[in-house]
């Protein structure tokens, strides 16, 4: 995943920046326990998101099919890794479409299969994930779930604990109990939103 940041970096804003961004992440306490203990589908998860967003840049480059292909399968992969990937694919794709709409219109126009093989790779690695959902989402909706109806509140407190620093801090703190993480205030500050 760092490499295929930095690689996707480079492509994007030079080598410098990619060796920042690089550094910057192989230095980020969030980013070594994740790769040191992986919890769920977090790591395959950024590796899925990664290696999507290096080819479908160099698709875009390159203006070659099997990029365009082999992102979208890495993204239908990714799915795998619940809601949060959702939502960056979907805030990705629609920031594509409002800040470039041209060039994205454009592409689209002058090579419709290619967006055909990419939206047949992304159906075929999502397949067994979308054939599940209505599942996933009627035991989400029912109130069976084991976080109940605290959910939003602990999807929140885990934002604002990833953004300030103390997620693993405060989960290594209680002895790795996701339930009592939270309940005593973190000895983690930072002056960074």
């Amino acid at each position: 995943s760092l490499l295929l940041l930095m690689l996707w970096t480079r492509r994007v804003l030079g080598a410098g920046a990619a060796l920042l961004a690089g550094a910057l992440l192989a230095l980020d306490p969030a980013f070594f326990f994740l790769s040191c203990f992986d919890w769920g589908a977090v790591v395959p998860g950024l590796l899925c998101r990664m290696a999507g967003f290096y080819l479908a840049v160099l698709w875009w480059q390159r203006d070659q099919r099997l990029p365009a292909f082999f992102a979208a399968v890495f993204f239908g992969l990714g799915l795998f890794n619940k809601i949060d990937f959702s939502v960056l694919l979907g805030a990705a794709a629609l920031a594509a479409v409002l800040c470039y709409p041209q060039a994205f219109y454009k592409r689209l126009g002058d090579r419709p299969g290619v967006f055909g093989l990419a939206a047949l790779g992304f159906v075929l690695a999502a397949s067994p994930i979308i054939v599940k959902l209505p599942q996933v989402l009627d035991y989400a909706l029912s109130g069976a779930a084991p976080t109940g109806p605290s959910e939003l509140k602990e999807k929140f407190n885990t934002m604002l604990a990833m953004y300030d620093g103390s997620y693993f801090y405060r989960l290594m703190n209680v002895g790795g109990r996701f339930d009592k993480m939270y309940d005593l205030p973190s000895a983690v500050w930072t002056p960074f939103g």
